[in-house]
């Protein structure tokens, strides 16, 4: 928290050196109001980190579960009922931030107990493994995000408004690949190099086949999803949603082994990735942007997602020695899993289905007799 407040009185004393081309119609006092979920969001991101090296996944999801819950209950209660706006919005954030912040605290507080005293040792030690995958994850979201400066630089707001459903549309898709990297650090972590080895690319392979079951369906169907959704206002956000799809399916595979690589202690070598992605990002989106607008902006990003994920698979395969189709080719004895798995679903399905027509066929006999 106290990290969160240095980050806000920085971003007071600055805001009027930012250049106007960066924040064109957008008010500093919105920014600065904005910035008060900082120490807070810093603190439940801490929080869940120990929850989640603590193997204790299911905490972990009721938080993002009350991430999304809160923010949608602010908003329609700030901007649909009271009508507050975009300050309504931006309160909603807020607030959404400090609910599940209390929950974190909440949650943690149950196992061990909280103090506000500063750890020296503890400190050193956490600042030497964080910054190397700080670096990473700082590169990482000016992957994600620095294309909407260049687009809203380049084609102004309208075309930033298309592009920017695009994007939030594809990365719908990156729940799963995130979903499974989180659950895969605190295992890898806990387990020998050789088990970690065997266990990483199964969960790969199987991720990305099911990623790319999901992309096609969207690539087909994102057009008229868009247009029930959004209006057909919107319909040039499907072009470059489409070509975005190859990069989120690629960069799924650098999630997965980046989770992994972090759970052996070297965060480092996706924090190379990352850098060498950005690289090529920013001169890409300088020369596509003008040349094919938000499609170009798209082809900017799933080539520096794709060169990325080459670099984390090569690291991976050097670490672990697994072959690469082993990592990214589904096996026929996968699907023998997945066989297995439904059947074992559709036996309790019927067992329970069997159980409560028992329970009902002894009820109706018990009230016969009465």
């Amino acid at each position: 928290m106290l990290l969160g407040f240095i980050i806000i009185g920085l971003l007071f004393f600055s805001i009027d050196y930012i250049p106007d081309s960066l924040l064109k119609d957008v008010q500093n006092k919105k920014i600065l109001i904005a910035s008060l979920m900082i120490p807070f969001g810093l603190l439940n991101i801490y929080l869940s980190s120990i929850l989640l090296g603590s193997d204790r996944t299911k905490e972990v999801g009721v938080l993002w579960i009350l991430a999304p819950s809160t923010l949608i209950l602010y908003l329609i209660v700030l901007t649909i009922f009271f009508q507050t706006g975009v300050m309504g919005a931006v309160s909603a954030w807020i607030l959404s931030t400090m609910s599940v912040t209390v929950f974190s605290v909440i949650f943690v507080g149950r196992r061990v107990k909280l103090r506000l005293k500063m750890n020296v040792h503890f400190l050193k030690k956490s600042l030497v493994y964080g910054l190397k995958a700080h670096l990473g994850t700082c590169t990482q979201f000016l992957n994600y995000r620095l294309d909407m400066f260049f687009v809203q630089y380049f084609l102004g707001f309208t075309q930033l408004g298309y592009y920017s459903l695009a994007v939030a549309f594809s990365e719908l898709l990156w729940d799963i690949p995130y979903s499974v990297s989180t659950a895969l650090f605190p295992k890898v972590s806990s387990s020998s190099m050789e088990e970690a080895s065997s266990l990483t690319p199964k969960i790969c392979r199987n991720t990305v086949f099911v990623m790319i079951i999901l992309s096609l369906g969207v690539f087909v169907f994102c057009e008229i999803i868009i247009r029930i959704a959004y209006s057909q206002v919107f319909l040039p956000s499907v072009v470059p949603l489409r070509i975005l799809l190859p990069g989120i399916v690629i960069l799924s595979i650098s999630k997965v082994l980046s989770g992994d690589l972090s759970g052996r202690g070297m965060p480092i070598f996706s924090t190379r990735a990352s850098i060498a992605s950005l690289f090529l990002n920013v001169p890409l989106n300088f020369f596509l942007i003008p040349k094919w607008g938000i499609a170009g902006a798209a082809f900017a990003s799933t080539v520096s997602y794709t060169a990325q994920t080459f670099i984390v698979i090569y690291y991976f395969v050097k670490i672990s020695k697994n072959r690469v189709f082993d990592t990214l080719i589904i096996k026929p004895a996968d699907f023998h899993a997945y066989r297995s798995l439904v059947l074992e679903q559709l036996n309790k399905l019927v067992l329970k289905k069997n159980f409560f027509h028992l329970i009902r066929k002894r009820n109706s006999e018990a009230l016969g007799y009465i």
